[in-house]
């Protein structure tokens, strides 16, 4: 519009801005680590619906929907940014792109558009931003900006960008475990002791027992069953689209997803476990044990018998090592705190008490002859406390779809078994 000879920039109502956030001083660390502003958000005042982008403290948004006002009046398009800036905490500050009207894009074409200063504030919840941006008219035939003060703006969330977990591996996993169990029964003796050793040479028996799919060497397997459909990296945290909570690397299991990393483990509960019938050394120590094993391959060393073996492997008396002496074998060091710890820990103890549950197995090995699910103790104590591993990406959706290839279950001293 026209005043005095200059052209006002009413069409800057912020079609693409530049902000940073910064938090309201009651805001806790744990709402300012879940705030993220992806997803698509609409602007109050002109209607229009802008894409955001927000990784880390930077934060990107595009328009999806231009207002007709906007559009034919001012110029803009899908595509065109509508903000562009810098996160901190609650606070945001950077630009928002302004358009002249499109009538004078002829005549001062290098100034018909340009970038000014804008200010928001999210609220508490996340799901509005309210702020201002600064107002610019130009002046024909200079073609000069003169700013004219501040202009209020809004944006309410539209819709949030979700992740995508990974296939359901439920049926594959439980005949996994079915399968463990059946082995470890039908080996002789000396097989079984053979394969329990394994598992506690180096750290945790590391290269020696696996679900290679689901291990970090085998998860380019989740992603190629259904590209593009499961195991989509979302934006609803920060930190989502790498590590552990990363849903390109998470699988579904009994209606939950999981990071795939720690799933794995389940097995490795199970193998401990029949292995307290097998060898002294596992009857011994039991769940501490199978917990202690993994706190000193990936934990923080706290638990006693993490301890312990940290302490032992450092021991020589006249010349001679006591893990070598007594157990056979020593311990390189600790490697220090894993990020999925707590989630290996848990899905281990789910394994070693009988996850999924009693219908899950055909055969165990428990202290005498092959005994049946129903008549061996072992299964029975198992199924007394069948634990429910708690969901790790509840901000991956379910894609509903089933996993649809084999999985590889590997005990070195017992053998690998392909499973559907």
């Amino acid at each position: 519009m026209k005043r005095n000879g200059r052209i006002e920039g009413v069409a800057a109502i912020i079609l693409s801005m530049m902000f940073t956030v910064v938090a309201a001083p009651a805001q806790s660390q744990t709402q300012r680590d879940k705030l993220n502003l992806s997803g698509e958000w609409k602007h109050i005042e002109s209607g229009s619906v802008c894409q955001f982008e927000h990784e880390q403290n930077s934060i990107v948004g595009k328009f999806t929907t231009v207002a007709e006002t906007l559009a034919t009046g001012y110029g803009f398009a899908a595509g065109d940014v509508c903000f562009k800036g810098t996160l901190s905490e609650l606070r945001a500050e950077g630009q928002t792109e302004v358009h002249f009207p499109v009538s004078v894009k002829d005549t001062c074409p290098a100034n018909w558009r340009s970038m000014t200063p804008a200010e928001l504030t999210v609220s508490a919840d996340g799901k509005r931003m309210e702020g201002k941006w600064l107002g610019k008219e130009l002046a024909e035939p200079a073609c000069t900006e003169t700013q004219i003060g501040w202009i209020a703006q809004t944006y309410e969330r539209v819709k949030e960008i979700k992740g995508v977990c990974g296939p359901d591996v439920t049926k594959q996993l439980t005949s996994v475990m079915q399968t463990l169990a059946k082995e470890f029964d039908a080996a002789t003796p000396a097989k079984r002791r053979d394969a329990c050793n394994r598992l506690v040479r180096g750290n945790a028996g590391y290269g020696n027992w696996d679900i290679v799919q689901l291990a970090l060497d085998g998860q380019v397997v989740i992603k190629k069953q259904y590209p593009d459909m499961c195991a989509v990296p979302g934006k609803e945290k920060p930190d989502q689209t790498k590590g552990l909570n990363s849903c390109d690397r998470s699988v579904e299991v009994d209606g939950g997803c999981h990071y795939a990393g720690a799933v794995n483990y389940v097995s490795y509960g199970l193998m401990f476990r029949m292995c307290t019938y097998a060898d002294w050394k596992f009857m011994a120590v039991q769940l501490q044990g199978l917990v202690g094993s993994i706190d000193y391959y990936k934990g923080p060393v706290e638990t006693p018998v993490a301890i312990l073996l940290n302490f032992l492997r450092r021991v020589n008396v006249r010349g001679h090592n006591v893990m070598e002496e007594v157990f056979g074998y020593n311990l390189p060091p600790p490697k220090g705190k894993s990020d999925n710890f707590p989630q290996a820990v848990e899905w281990a103890v789910a394994g070693y008490k009988g996850w999924p549950g009693r219908e899950a197995y055909t055969y165990l090995y428990g202290p005498g002859a092959c005994q049946t699910c129903d008549m061996s103790p072992f299964v029975k104590e198992l199924n007394l406390h069948v634990p429910a591993p708690p969901e790790q990406q509840p901000h991956c959706v379910s894609c509903g779809k089933p996993w649809k290839e084999r999985l590889t279950v590997k005990w070195v001293g017992l053998g690998i078994f392909d499973v559907d």
